[in-house]
């Protein structure tokens, strides 16, 4: 059982690893946005699964939930499915992954419409504003 846990552990860990590479590539600089893109990387591997992603992130609980409930009210997280607009190396995959990392920072809000085939986002900073 102890040897269970250990190659668990190393392989949780590899994973750990792997997940810190790609977030990092995808924010490109950017250290404020590693840690909400490093929960919706993880969720490319373990699935929209709040408890799963705590236990390989090590963030908290209460980080992975209200980055978590940004994506659900955006629809990018639904039962065990991802909807994240496609990240390739292109101009349009690094906007789809902006506006996807807007929503995981409570900056923007994808609605249900689309204009031109494309999800329409909008501003959530102001939502709140007398101006």
């Amino acid at each position: 059982m102890g040897r269970e846990l250990v190659a668990r552990s190393d392989c949780d860990g590899k994973l750990r690893a792997r997940i810190l590479k790609m977030a990092r590539h995808y924010a490109a600089g950017d250290e404020s946005a590693v840690k909400p893109t490093v929960v919706m990387v993880a969720a490319f591997f373990v699935g929209p699964a709040e408890e799963k992603i705590v236990r390989l992130t090590e963030y908290s609980p209460e980080y992975v939930a209200e980055v978590a409930e940004r994506l659900r009210a955006s629809r990018l997280w639904s039962g065990e499915a991802l909807d994240y607009g496609d990240w390739s190396d292109s101009p349009k995959g690094a906007l789809r992954y902006a506006l996807d990392l807007a929503v995981a920072q409570g900056i923007v809000v994808r609605t249900n419409h689309k204009r031109d085939g494309e999800y329409v986002y909008e501003s959530r900073i102001f939502e709140n504003s007398k101006t």
